[in-house]
Order: C-alpha cells, then structure tokens, then sequence
C-alpha cells in the first residue's frame, strides 16, 4: 500500500462495516492526478462488508471513473454484494487447490509457517487470506501456531478476544467447524458432538444473516464447550 497509484479499502479492526469515510478518501484520491500519468489502482478487500451508504457513495464513481482507473472488490464469494453494485462489476471466480494455495501462502508468509502451524488449522476452506489473517490474529494474541484448537478457543474465551479484535467473530463459523471436524469425522453419526455441531451452525449463520450480534452465541460455545 505504497505506490502512489494504488488505494486500498478494506474492513477496519473492530468495526462490523466499512465506513463511507473510507469511500470519501477514495472518491478525493481518484479525482487527484495520478503518478507519472499512470493506471491507478483501486482494490476494495471484504467487499461484503460494504453496506448500503458505502455501496451508494462509491456507485458513481465505478459507473463513471476517471480514465485510467481500475477498480478490483474481492469478497467471500459465500457472501453476497449488493445487487445495485454488482451489476456494474464483471465476475471472475478463483478456486485454488491445496497446492496452489500453499505456494500462494509461502510466497506471503514463509514456507515455515505452513510447516509449524498445527494441523487442526490445515483445511481446504481456509483462504491463502484466511491464513494471513490467522498468522497476524495468532501474533497479536501472541499465540504459538502449533497450538491446537482446543487450546486456541480456550486462549481466546480466556481473554475475550472476541470482544478486543473481531476476526475471531468474523471466522466462528470456521472454528467452530475446525473444532468439531477433529471431534468426528463422520457427520451423520447423531452423537453430542454432532447436535452441537448442527446447532451452532444454524445459530451462527442465522446471526450472520440477520446481522445479529454474535457474543451471546460466543458466551453459550463457551458454556458448551466445558471452557466456561
């Protein structure tokens, strides 16, 4: 996020949404000359978390940009862009295999951290991202990367983090999955585990949906879990 062309949004620590100040700072930036009469670049990271004030300040500028301006939005393709913003985008979807992502992931972090990060974290839903963002949550928390997923929700219930930092709200649902894949992995098998499973899934993709609050939730897994 150097190069005098280039501007990055992208969801700030601890808030839900990015803001339409953000969106102001890129429309200001846009209308500046730019570098040696080059391309600019604009990459808006966590694209679902645009909300509908961010989403209807940035529609004119990516309607009608200045020449030589790019526009690249990125975001969970499990998660939805509002509609009036994704009919001026055009689609590429990138699915990586384990391979790929894992040269991806050397190249940004280091080949040791795929080497000492525990194998419950080693998952094929998981992101090159997810995994930059796991690296930097994991040293903020000065947390050791071969600590397990039990060690690591009892870490995190411990100090709260989820009140203090909201990746780990943001990724739950991968924990939480992570957690009981080591738990069984068969997941028709109707054990404890399995209802618990079931269960806080639909509680937290409900909360998601609905834009609910996720620390009730969070306090109860506690609670199940035996860390309370």
């Amino acid at each position: 996020n150097t190069h005098p062309n280039f501007f990055l949004i992208s969801l700030k620590e601890s808030k839900k949404n990015i803001e339409i100040s953000q969106i102001r700072e890129m429309i200001s930036f846009c209308n500046k000359s730019s570098f040696n009469n080059q391309h600019k670049v604009i990459l808006i990271d966590n694209a679902e978390y645009l909300n509908i004030n961010s989403v209807n300040a940035i529609l004119k500028i990516i309607e009608e940009p200045n020449e030589k301006i790019f526009f690249f939005l990125i975001l969970d393709s499990s998660k939805s862009l509002l509609k009036t913003l994704k009919s001026r985008c055009i689609k590429f979807n990138i699915k990586l295999n384990n391979y790929q992502k894992n040269l991806v992931i050397e190249k940004l972090l280091t080949s040791s951290f795929l080497e000492k990060l525990s194998y419950d974290f080693k998952d094929y839903f998981l992101s090159p991202g997810d995994y930059i963002n796991l690296n930097n949550f994991l040293n903020y928390c000065k947390i050791d990367l071969d600590t397990n997923i039990e060690d690591f929700f009892k870490i995190c219930f411990k100090n709260k983090y989820y009140k203090s930092n909201s990746f780990f709200k943001n990724n739950l649902i991968f924990f939480v999955e992570l957690y009981f894949k080591k738990k069984f992995l068969n997941f028709n098998s109707k054990t404890d585990d399995y209802f618990k499973y079931k269960y806080f899934l639909n509680k937290i993709n409900n909360a998601k949906k609905f834009n609910l609050d996720l620390e009730s939730i969070i306090m109860e897994l506690e609670l199940k879990l035996n860390y309370g």
